[in-house]
């Protein structure tokens, strides 16, 4: 989990800061920072909200910290990143247009 530990440091903040805004101890942030223990899908939610970078970036998944989301319809959100990370306007207006006719 390298990534967290640059993206805790690019913020200059403490391992135990991070505990306290998660409501777990330093030790088990520490470990999740370090890969020894596994990370649960509701910490990682709270930590790529408030880094403001996709879940993919901090698992690994890809390099492309930024999140993409097109709404499609009110309430109903597509988010685009690793798959589709270079879309034009156009061409998010076009997928835009498709998922509507399709729904």
């Amino acid at each position: 989990m390298n990534r967290l530990k640059t993206l805790r440091k690019n913020k200059k903040l403490l391992q135990r800061d991070l505990a306290l805004m998660l409501n777990i101890t330093s030790s088990g942030y520490g470990f999740i920072e370090t890969g020894k223990r596994n990370i649960t899908s509701d910490i990682l939610i709270k930590l790529a909200d408030f880094y403001n970078v996709s879940t993919d970036y901090i698992l690994g998944r890809t390099d492309d910290p930024n999140i993409r989301v097109i709404e499609v319809e009110e309430g109903f959100e597509i988010e685009l990143q690793k798959d589709a990370p270079d879309l034009t306007s156009e061409e998010i207006e076009k997928l835009r247009q498709l998922i509507k006719e399709a729904g």
